[in-house]
């Protein structure tokens, strides 16, 4: 019952897990500008739907086999499937549209910032350090 694990067949720690959950910075970067033009408009709730759908699209690619139509943004946000940071971020950013869309409470600019905040949390580099 003993396993060996040579130096080169490490298992992948948390932080490499979460670095390959990253989508790429040029396409995040070009999200953020469409979201932050509908914000600019007034459109909160638009912004942030856009930034959630578009985090669904992301995990979507990375576990095809795990998203399925019947699946809530709550499902998708609790899955251990997920490593910590990206679910964290995902987790927020649903939060905000489920109060938006549910509970009818406009998104607003404070709403607008926690859920572009959470979306540069989980594509940029600098705020993964």
């Amino acid at each position: 019952g003993v396993a060996w694990r040579l130096p080169w067949r490490r298992a992948r720690s948390e932080a490499d897990t979460e670095e390959q959950w990253r989508p790429d910075a040029a396409a995040a970067q070009i999200l953020l500008s469409e979201a932050d033009a509908l914000a600019a408009r007034g459109d909160y709730d638009e912004a942030v739907h856009l930034l959630l759908r578009r985090s669904v699209a992301d995990i979507a690619g990375r576990l095809p086999d795990f998203l399925r139509p019947s699946l809530t943004a709550r499902d998708i946000a609790n899955a251990p499937s997920l490593p910590a940071r990206p679910r964290g971020a995902f987790s927020e950013i649903a939060r905000i549209v489920e109060a938006a869309l549910f509970a009818r409470r406009p998104v607003g600019a404070e709403g607008w910032q926690q859920a572009r905040g959470a979306y540069e949390r989980f594509a940029f580099r600098d705020a993964w350090a």
